[in-house]
């Protein structure tokens, strides 16, 4: 079977104060095609489909609009997880419909038993294709049935894919199987400077799992389609379990690599046949990094590359630089903003690991609120009110329970 992977679009995302519906639209245009054009049999998309629990009313038309434009394709199954950044109850809610439709839905675990997990992928006349473990983003309320005496949260992770794949052979023995999960693994192919102070790309740690290895995922199955880390990689190494990464840069870290989806055909027993697709630019994101005077000559520079391009108008910028006391950066930029440039620079950064005022001390970076993620917000909270009684294991353990609220007030709003 054939199927297009993909993940982490984070509908509804304004970087930096940067509306991208154009770059929403684009992209649903353009997958849509590839659907088409690779003949895919199936589309799975492995979480993080919104930004947020309570995604903005066109991110929500988007979503179905691009979800209904499927059903003139030849493409009749779509399955799709929730992440953690999504709201379980906002992607269930409408499953019959859904269902209807043959777009297959898990936004949380909740209750669900291991058989109710596992999607059936047909050909258009309604022939067994092959199964899919539909795993969401579990929290650890959800894995308490799969967790023996004495056992961790990431070997209760491994049981549930294990139950998952055993419904799964009961349903149809002779038929490939894949599985999806919304995780953190580790023993990912690196991307040098992908990210000052993170691992991989976007990395919550999120609840008592933290990262898992690939044996979490059994070796029966034919390919595990993952989302959460935001650039296409393999996980130990292994062909069959990978990330599709986002098709969007989520932030100025991700600005420097390519964004794909994956192409990927699946056989019984066999490895999997991946192309990584790049995904056209709508809008343009780069980071410019040096010394004062290094961001003037780059900005000089890039105003000449992006005369009379597509990209001319649809740039945008954030500037990373190395303080100096002497100078100020807005001084030095201050010819720029009288210009008309064919990018717009968003944001002035003062590198962290090198800022000092005169005396030596550390100066505190000011940052815009509406810059951090909520669990960032949340983190910090939690650092200012209990002090040095707070560590990575007390953030964890609380996480979850900062979700389900999210989740409960998000729910109480509609």
């Amino acid at each position: 079977m054939k199927i297009i992977h993909t993940g982490d679009w984070h509908i509804g995302n304004s970087l930096n104060g940067v509306v991208r519906i154009e770059e929403y639209e684009a992209f649903f245009e353009w997958l849509k095609s590839e659907i088409v054009n690779q003949k895919a049999d199936a589309l799975v998309v492995a979480g993080d489909i919104f930004d947020t629990v309570n995604p903005p009313n066109w991110a929500d038309e988007m979503y179905y609009s691009f979800l209904a434009s499927l059903l003139t394709t030849n493409c009749k199954n779509v399955i799709m997880v929730g992440g953690n950044h999504d709201s379980g109850f906002h992607l269930d809610s409408p499953k019959p419909l859904l269902n209807a439709l043959n777009i297959q839905m898990v936004g949380c675990v909740r209750d669900l038993e291991a058989k109710d997990l596992v999607k059936e992928i047909k050909d258009p006349a309604g022939n067994l294709l092959g199964l899919c473990c539909a795993i969401p983003f579990v929290r650890d309320a959800d894995l308490r049935p799969y967790k023996g005496e004495d056992e961790s949260w990431e070997k209760a992770l491994s049981n549930l894919y294990k139950d998952c794949l055993e419904a799964a052979k009961q349903k149809n023995a002779n038929v490939p199987v894949m599985a999806m999960g919304h995780l953190a693994a580790i023993g990912l192919d690196k991307i040098a400077n992908l990210v000052e102070g993170k691992i991989d790309g976007e990395h919550e740690i999120v609840g008592n799992l933290g990262t898992v290895g690939s044996n979490v995922f059994p070796q029966e199955l034919d390919y595990v389609a993952l989302g959460h880390i935001h650039y296409a990689t393999k996980v130990g190494n292994n062909p069959r379990i990978r990330y599709s990464g986002s098709p969007f840069v989520m932030g100025f870290d991700e600005c420097h690599i390519p964004h794909y989806v994956l192409a990927v055909d699946v056989e019984k027993g066999a490895e999997p046949v991946v192309q990584k697709i790049e995904v056209p630019k709508t809008l343009n994101f780069k980071r410019i990094e040096g010394t004062i005077d290094e961001v003037v000559e780059k900005l000089k520079s890039l105003g000449n590359s992006l005369k009379n391009t597509e990209m001319a108008g649809n740039t945008f910028v954030e500037v990373l630089y190395t303080p100096d006391f002497n100078r100020s950066i807005d001084v030095a930029l201050a010819p720029f903003e009288k210009e008309e440039l064919p990018y717009k620079i968003l944001r002035k950064c003062r590198k962290k690991n090198q800022i000092s005022n005169a005396q030596g001390t550390s100066e505190e970076v000011i940052e815009n609120i509406s810059d951090l993620k909520d669990e960032e917000i949340f983190k910090r909270l939690m650092k200012s009110k209990l002090g040095e009684g707070f560590n990575d294991q007390v953030y964890e353990e609380f996480l979850p329970l900062f979700h389900e609220i999210l989740e409960e007030l998000q729910n109480q709003g509609r």
